[in-house]
């Protein structure tokens, strides 16, 4: 391909970005509290091939970047001193405060050190997100192309979490790797303390935090922002609308006696306790198979 004919293709696709990226910036800071940049600054050749090597699946890879601290297994520091979570998975927690570590939250921070601490790695970020708290949202690769995401859910040190993150072009692999370490009771799955918890018992706790949760849809709703799965004791599953429309098929009332899985943060907001989708993948039949997605077709 000629220089000429690269520089056409490149703008053509900066101008496709573009128009998606405002629409995108819009649906996502609503949706999600997640703000997304503006659109990437023309310039060099060098610009465009960054670009053009992204462009493929939607990813923005980066290039190099050295890694100057890890701080648990699923946060970086940059040389540069920016933050970045990793996208899409959910390590378990080290301790703070009164909080002791959570099991195995040692052992993911020490696999991310070893593979990528001191070193330099390539990001792939998706629309150049950010969550609200300011982190930057990244696929690692190591220099060889090794995805520490998918390292860390194939020994269990990890669960798949999609929250808000784009078109979730990751989310296929990841729950792949992590039904493997499911399967052979790696890490996580062969713990205890990340056991399925029943809806009656979350709504009871007192503790929030990140937990699995199980439970049948005794009936749905609908509220302004979100459609509603309720389970045993009301706890209630909210899907924003856009991410319905986006990612889901037919209407919530396929859902009614099923008996399902989810996992995510637990809230207690004005008497409600619940947690907040937003892929349908995150959503597991725990009747028929509790490894396949639940009415996702």
């Amino acid at each position: 391909m000629s220089l000429e004919l690269a520089l056409n293709f490149a703008t053509t696709l900066n101008q496709i970005n573009v128009h998606r990226k405002n629409i995108l910036s819009d649906f996502y800071a609503k949706l999600y509290n997640i703000r997304v940049p503006g659109a990437p600054v023309r310039g060099a050749l060098f610009v465009w091939l960054v670009l053009l090597a992204g462009c493929a699946n939607g990813a923005v890879d980066t290039g190099l970047v050295h890694v100057k601290k890890v701080i648990d297994g699923d946060t970086i520091i940059l040389k540069n001193n920016d933050k970045v979570r990793f996208l899409g998975v959910n390590t378990p927690e080290l301790g703070h405060g009164k909080f002791r570590d959570e099991p195995l939250a040692n052992q993911a921070l020490q696999f991310v050190k070893r593979k990528i601490q001191g070193r330099e790695v390539r990001l792939k970020n998706e629309r150049a997100q950010k969550d609200k708290y300011g982190r930057r949202l990244a696929q690692i690769y190591t220099q060889n192309g090794e995805n520490i995401q998918t390292g860390l859910l194939e020994r269990g040190l990890a669960f798949v979490v999609a929250i808000g993150e784009g078109e979730f072009e990751y989310i296929d692999g990841y729950i792949a790797a992590e039904s493997k370490a499911r399967e052979a009771n790696k890490g996580v799955w062969g713990d205890d303390f990340y056991a399925l918890i029943s809806a009656k018992t979350a709504v009871d706790m007192h503790r929030r935090g990140y937990k699995r949760v199980h439970g049948n849809v005794e009936r749905v709703s609908r509220s302004r922002n979100n459609q509603i799965l309720h389970l045993e004791g009301d706890f209630r599953i909210l899907i924003a609308h856009p991410a319905w429309e986006q990612y889901f098929k037919g209407t919530a009332q396929r859902y009614l006696g099923q008996s399902i899985e989810v996992s995510g943060w637990i809230f207690k907001s004005h008497g409600v306790t619940g947690l907040k989708i937003y892929h349908p993948a995150i959503i597991l039949k725990t009747s028929i198979d509790r490894n396949q997605p639940a009415l996702t077709n």
